[in-house]
């Protein structure tokens, strides 16, 4: 697979994260009492906001960052996709400890998140030839 057609993958996937994490702590942000708060007992958290504002600011950002700087093939693209994969599989494997359950989308998102860290290396090694 050329690089350009791994760069232009990982802008979607990164993308789609980027946007369904954002959407999804917006939701959150504005409903905290809305999903089931046992999914919380034995945390800190009192409701779903701060967890949707982590999910919005963290998770959302840096993958809309790493997307963004993979359409622009800006020289921090790799390093911005690494960073976005590694902290959507980390949110993922918390969220999965915390509410103690586990959901068909946590094996999509785990799957997006893999196949960019496959690809991001592929296209990076590449690179440095």
């Amino acid at each position: 697979m050329p690089n350009f057609t791994k760069n232009r993958t990982l802008t979607s996937i990164h993308g789609l994260v980027g946007i369904t994490a954002m959407g999804g702590g917006l939701w959150l942000m504005s409903n905290p009492s809305m999903m089931p708060l046992d999914w919380l007992e034995g945390t800190f958290f009192e409701n779903f906001f701060l967890p949707g504002l982590i999910l919005f600011g963290v998770v959302g950002s840096s993958a809309v960052i790493a997307a963004l700087s993979m359409l622009m093939n800006l020289s921090s693209r790799y390093s911005a996709s690494l960073i976005a994969s590694v902290i959507l599989i980390f949110w993922l494997i918390a969220e999965i400890v915390i509410i103690g359950e586990v959901h068909f989308f946590f094996f999509f998102y785990f799957a997006l998140g893999f196949t960019s860290l496959y690809l991001l290396f592929k296209a990076s090694k590449r690179d440095t030839k």
